[in-house]
């Protein structure tokens, strides 16, 4: 239909505000429609599924102190690294502590602070000379500090990693054993810089914290509504990968899935890399271009891939996804311009309500395409055998004119306007080359258009519907046509046998209908000159009205065949 294009962009257009008012600012409107089509989303952890209010829960080696002299004991070096080996500020604002920059650092400097030290005092004590800022491939991060004359290298960062570069191999099992907890753990060490040995080889361990970021209240809940929406969610982190199973099971992500490591992942084959994604829950210990591999590896499956991220790393994974969603308040801005949706709130939720909306904007443009194609249907059918039947012309040019003005405007706004219902999150994801139209919408087109052929048929040739006089018949026929049109877009609001609610939906459709009604009378009560037709009385209005709502037993009897059909397959199936 002619009309599509446009109903098309309305209905991205509307869908974008109604998802920027759920947290979810469109950057690229086609957006909106893919989302509802999303198989699998690929999500962070932190920040996304938890709160990015990261605390200090476990500290084994005991909690901070500071002498103000060169520590003696691991509990100091401990201290003196979480105060100095770091960029992170707290900042109070309307009574809250904030923290400016890394989470993980901030949750350290929080935890000196309930144990009445003073990190900035630390810090303006030290003498500091070099930092080796963190980075996800190294996981570690360094800083040169110089106390008592001497040169030290503060060393802070995976568990695993800094052991395998200490003097004497750690114990770890402690380690373990908080992961399976939920929490993330942070290991320190320190060595003594002679003959300017700045490598992070050599050192002292210290000890280790653990640090917990609890889930969102609502993300157990999203993940089951993405996961009954047939949408498999994957979790992508640098956690080890005790801890990362231990979160994506109390965030119900994990699904029989299996847990691999980024380095796992990255060191198959391409084609093992296909195999794995698709039986792959959580991705640990990941580097960020391993989620540019995994999103990848999925769209060789077939899948349509959302994918989150915040840093300029994930720049290139949001780019290749199908649709790639940025942190609004953690993202960088080249992975806000590198997205399609940006999640204002950095919440998993809020995903949810994307492919909520997406799902509903795909129906709504069936829902026009339904509408446009039964009346388009109808109209060619009968200017095109009326003359062949030895009858007049059933519509005049500006009679086709005012149709086109109902299908390709009006009732785009109308039918574009339906809200999403909750059983849309109870359907498999749409595959991204289905057919538009389905075979449901197939059948109401050729029945209910059939039903109409033949009652314009009718009309023309006997009057029954009223009219005594050939301009009379047409005027009529051609009011009949439009409140026929108007009493099938409530139909056509029925998608596969399902009606929405029927007024809470879509007010904005029934006040457009009626609109459309209320037109038409005036056209033709007022503007036979230039329609062509003649007025008509109130008792010929009812009658009109009335038999025309006809259309709708039509609808009812399709949507209950529909659905007596599909309950008998579910039985065949059984």
């Amino acid at each position: 239909p002619e009309g599509l294009p446009m109903s098309v962009a309305l209905s991205l257009s509307l869908a974008m505000r109604k998802m920027t008012r759920a947290n979810c600012l469109v950057r690229r409107l086609i957006a909106c429609e893919t989302i509802g089509s999303a198989t699998t989303v690929c999500t962070d952890k932190t920040g996304t599924l938890t709160k990015n209010q990261m605390e200090v829960e476990a500290s084994p080696s005991g909690n901070p102190v500071h002498s103000g002299n060169l520590p003696q004991i691991p509990s100091e070096w401990i201290t003196l690294n979480a105060a100095v080996n770091g960029t992170a500020h707290l900042e109070e604002r309307e009574n809250r502590i904030i923290v400016i920059g890394n989470s993980t650092e901030g949750a350290l400097l929080r935890w000196l602070r309930e144990h009445h030290l003073d990190y900035q005092q630390i810090r303006g004590k030290t003498h500091t000379t070099k930092q080796y800022l963190f980075d996800g491939n190294r996981k570690r991060m360094s800083t040169v500090v110089h106390m008592d004359g001497r040169v030290w290298l503060l060393v802070k960062g995976a568990p695993e990693i800094l052991a395998s570069r200490c003097v004497q191999q750690p114990d770890l099992s402690g380690v373990s054993s908080l992961a399976t907890r939920a929490m993330r753990t942070l290991a320190f060490a320190h060595k003594e810089i002679t003959n300017n040995d700045e490598t992070e080889s050599g050192l002292i361990w210290d000890g280790y914290v653990g640090i917990r970021d609890p889930l969102r209240d609502d993300i157990a809940e999203s993940v089951a509504c993405c996961q009954h929406a047939g949408i498999r969610v994957r979790m992508v982190t640098g956690d080890n990968p005790e801890t990362a199973y231990a979160i994506a099971r109390d965030a119900g992500i994990l699904q029989g899935g299996i847990v691999m490591t980024g380095y796992e992942f990255r060191s198959l084959p391409k084609e093992d890399q296909v195999t794995a994604a698709k039986g792959l829950d959580v991705m640990a210990r990941a580097e960020p271009m391993d989620k540019l591999l995994l999103v990848e590896a999925l769209q060789k499956t077939g899948a349509v891939v959302a994918v989150t991220g915040d840093g300029t790393n994930d720049a290139p994974a949001l780019k290749h996804a199908n649709v790639g969603l940025a942190m609004g308040i953690a993202g960088t801005e080249v992975a806000r311009e590198a997205s399609d949706i940006i999640l204002l709130d950095d919440s998993f939720a809020s995903i949810t309500s994307a492919v909520w909306w997406g799902r509903s904007l795909y129906e709504n443009i069936q829902r026009f395409v339904l509408f446009q194609l039964t009346i388009n249907f109808c109209a060619c059918i009968l200017v095109f055998l009326a003359p062949l039947l030895g009858y007049p012309e059933p519509f005049t040019i500006i009679q086709i004119l005012w149709i086109n003005i109902i299908m390709d405007t009006l009732a785009a706004f109308a039918l574009c306007s339906e809200a999403p219902y909750r059983g849309l999150m109870t359907h498999r994801p749409v595959p991204h080359d289905a057919n538009i139209i389905t075979p449901f919408m197939r059948v109401s087109i050729v029945v209910t258009g059939t039903f109409l052929i033949l009652g314009g048929i009718l009309q023309i040739a006997t009057g029954f519907l009223g009219g005594s006089t050939a301009a009379e018949i047409n005027t009529v026929f051609f009011a009949s046509f439009i409140i026929a049109a108007v009493w099938n877009g409530i139909n056509c609001r029925a998608l596969d046998g399902k009606m929405p609610p029927f007024f809470r939906g879509n007010p904005t459709f029934f006040v457009v209908m009626i609109m459309v009604v209320i037109v038409q009378i005036l056209i033709i009560q007022y503007g036979g000159a230039f329609f062509g037709t003649v007025p008509l009385s109130l008792e010929q209005w009812l009658k009109i009205i009335i038999v025309s709502a006809s259309v709708l037993i039509i609808g009812f009897m399709l949507r209950v065949s529909h659905r007596y059909l599909n309950a008998g397959k579910t039985l065949v199936r059984g």
